[in-house]
Protein backbone atom coordinates (compact mmCIF):
# COMPACT_ATOMS: atom_id res chain seq x y z
CA UNK A 1 0.00 0.00 0.00
CA UNK A 2 1.62 3.41 -0.74
CA UNK A 3 2.52 5.46 2.19
CA UNK A 4 2.97 9.23 1.26
CA UNK A 5 6.32 9.60 3.10
CA UNK A 6 7.87 6.60 1.57
CA UNK A 7 7.09 7.77 -2.34
CA UNK A 8 8.22 11.80 -0.80
CA UNK A 9 11.22 9.94 0.35
CA UNK A 10 12.48 8.01 -2.37
CA UNK A 11 11.97 10.75 -5.21
CA UNK A 12 13.77 12.92 -3.34
CA UNK A 13 16.67 10.99 -3.06
CA UNK A 14 15.72 9.74 -6.64
CA UNK A 15 16.02 13.36 -7.64
CA UNK A 16 19.06 13.90 -6.02
CA UNK A 17 18.29 16.77 -3.57
CA UNK A 18 19.22 17.19 0.02
CA UNK A 19 16.59 17.08 2.70
CA UNK A 20 17.98 20.80 3.41
CA UNK A 21 17.52 22.03 0.14
CA UNK A 22 14.15 21.20 -0.25
CA UNK A 23 13.30 22.44 3.36
CA UNK A 24 15.35 25.71 2.29
CA UNK A 25 12.84 25.70 -1.20
CA UNK A 26 9.77 25.52 1.59
CA UNK A 27 10.73 28.10 3.53
CA UNK A 28 11.75 25.54 6.42
CA UNK A 29 13.91 24.11 8.46
CA UNK A 30 15.55 20.91 7.59
CA UNK A 31 13.66 19.14 10.70
CA UNK A 32 10.51 20.54 9.50
CA UNK A 33 10.84 18.68 6.38
CA UNK A 34 12.03 15.87 8.05
CA UNK A 35 9.06 15.43 9.76
CA UNK A 36 7.03 15.42 6.43
CA UNK A 37 8.97 12.38 5.29
CA UNK A 38 9.39 10.40 8.44
CA UNK A 39 5.74 10.93 8.68
CA UNK A 40 5.33 12.46 11.71
CA UNK A 41 3.21 15.27 9.89
CA UNK A 42 1.36 15.93 6.61
CA UNK A 43 1.85 18.48 4.71
CA UNK A 44 -0.59 21.09 3.29
CA UNK A 45 -2.22 20.58 0.07
CA UNK A 46 -0.38 24.14 -1.03
CA UNK A 47 3.14 22.42 0.14
CA UNK A 48 2.36 19.31 -1.93
CA UNK A 49 2.20 21.65 -4.69
CA UNK A 50 5.56 22.78 -3.75
CA UNK A 51 7.11 19.89 -3.03
CA UNK A 52 6.26 18.86 -6.80
CA UNK A 53 6.82 21.86 -8.47
CA UNK A 54 10.40 22.08 -6.79
CA UNK A 55 11.11 18.45 -7.63
CA UNK A 56 9.57 18.40 -10.89
CA UNK A 57 7.09 16.02 -10.31
CA UNK A 58 3.23 14.88 -10.27
CA UNK A 59 1.34 15.62 -7.38
CA UNK A 60 -0.91 12.46 -8.26
CA UNK A 61 2.48 10.40 -7.50
CA UNK A 62 3.05 11.76 -4.09
CA UNK A 63 -0.55 11.30 -3.12
CA UNK A 64 -0.64 7.58 -4.62
CA UNK A 65 -3.05 8.10 -7.62
CA UNK A 66 -0.25 6.99 -10.63
CA UNK A 67 2.91 4.83 -10.15
CA UNK A 68 4.88 7.00 -12.37
CA UNK A 69 6.41 10.65 -10.79
CA UNK A 70 6.31 12.29 -14.22
CA UNK A 71 3.77 13.14 -16.13
CA UNK A 72 3.59 11.71 -19.27
CA UNK A 73 4.43 14.12 -22.05
CA UNK A 74 6.78 15.10 -24.70
CA UNK A 75 10.64 16.96 -24.63
CA UNK A 76 11.77 19.46 -27.03
CA UNK A 77 15.15 19.74 -27.46
CA UNK A 78 15.35 21.68 -30.52
CA UNK A 79 13.02 21.82 -33.68
CA UNK A 80 14.54 19.17 -35.00
CA UNK A 81 14.01 16.64 -31.79
CA UNK A 82 11.25 15.83 -29.74
CA UNK A 83 11.30 12.88 -27.00
CA UNK A 84 7.90 11.56 -25.63
CA UNK A 85 8.53 10.14 -21.81
CA UNK A 86 10.02 6.32 -22.29
CA UNK A 87 12.60 8.01 -24.96
CA UNK A 88 13.26 10.62 -21.99
CA UNK A 89 14.11 8.13 -19.49
CA UNK A 90 16.20 6.25 -21.93
CA UNK A 91 18.25 9.17 -22.26
CA UNK A 92 18.54 9.51 -18.76
CA UNK A 93 19.85 6.39 -18.03
CA UNK A 94 22.00 6.30 -20.76
CA UNK A 95 23.84 9.19 -19.83
CA UNK A 96 24.60 7.44 -16.33
CA UNK A 97 26.11 5.18 -18.08
CA UNK A 98 27.24 5.89 -21.59
CA UNK A 99 27.58 10.00 -21.88
CA UNK A 100 31.32 10.22 -20.72
CA UNK A 101 32.03 7.08 -22.73
CA UNK A 102 30.99 8.25 -26.30
CA UNK A 103 31.88 12.31 -25.68
CA UNK A 104 35.09 12.36 -27.18
CA UNK A 105 33.88 11.12 -30.64
CA UNK A 106 30.51 10.82 -30.11
CA UNK A 107 29.27 10.69 -34.28
CA UNK A 108 31.87 7.47 -34.60
CA UNK A 109 30.77 5.95 -30.91
CA UNK A 110 27.11 6.26 -31.92
CA UNK A 111 27.68 4.88 -35.25
CA UNK A 112 29.26 1.54 -33.47
CA UNK A 113 26.84 1.63 -31.19
CA UNK A 114 24.03 1.05 -33.68
CA UNK A 115 26.27 -1.38 -35.49
CA UNK A 116 26.44 -3.78 -32.09
CA UNK A 117 22.79 -3.36 -31.86
CA UNK A 118 22.37 -4.49 -35.13
CA UNK A 119 24.03 -7.42 -34.50
CA UNK A 120 22.39 -8.14 -31.23
CA UNK A 121 18.82 -7.56 -32.98
CA UNK A 122 20.42 -10.22 -35.81
CA UNK A 123 21.06 -12.88 -33.58
CA UNK A 124 17.64 -12.47 -31.89
CA UNK A 125 15.66 -13.13 -34.81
Amino acid sequence: MFKFNERLRYIREETGFEQKEVGKRLNMTKSGYNHYESGRNQPSIETIIKIADILEISTDYLLGRIDTPYLPGNYTINDDLSLNEAEMLVVKEMKKSLMDKISDQPVDKVKRLEEYWDFIESKHE
